[in-house]
């Protein structure tokens, strides 16, 4: 009798083809280092939409500049990815079970009070 051995993926090594909910496209899709979702990406701007996910994902190689979901999405479109529910960032968190630290680039720490000190003479 032989038993059903499952491999376990590490999605923030393995790119993945993930579909888009809007427009029905794919893109190679992965769990970045900070734990959000990037996707394939030479311009560190735009994922690629094109029909060759599947090469992209066989070549063994990464892109010049993968797209990161959260602050990075943030800086160069104005939105996370992740406050949208048809946004690719939400399709690739679902897709690669991906469970981001901070998907909403919060400051992680209280801001700095400086105090001034003003001595008068009279």
């Amino acid at each position: 009798m032989h038993s059903a051995s499952r491999r376990l993926v590490d999605y923030t090594k393995v790119w993945t083809c993930v579909r888009a909910t809007a427009g029905g496209s794919r893109t190679p899709m992965r769990i970045a280092s900070d734990s959000n979702v990037e996707c394939w990406s030479n311009d560190g701007k735009n994922c690629v939409w094109d029909n060759n996910c599947d090469t992209y994902v066989a070549s063994g190689k990464s892109p010049s500049a993968p797209l990161v979901c959260g602050c990075m999405h943030k800086q160069a479109w104005g939105t996370v990815g992740y406050d949208d529910p048809n946004h690719w960032c939400n399709d690739g968190k679902k897709a690669l079970g991906a469970n981001p630290t901070n998907p909403n680039c919060t400051p992680t720490s209280a801001p700095t009070t400086i105090k001034h000190v003003v001595t008068r003479y009279e």
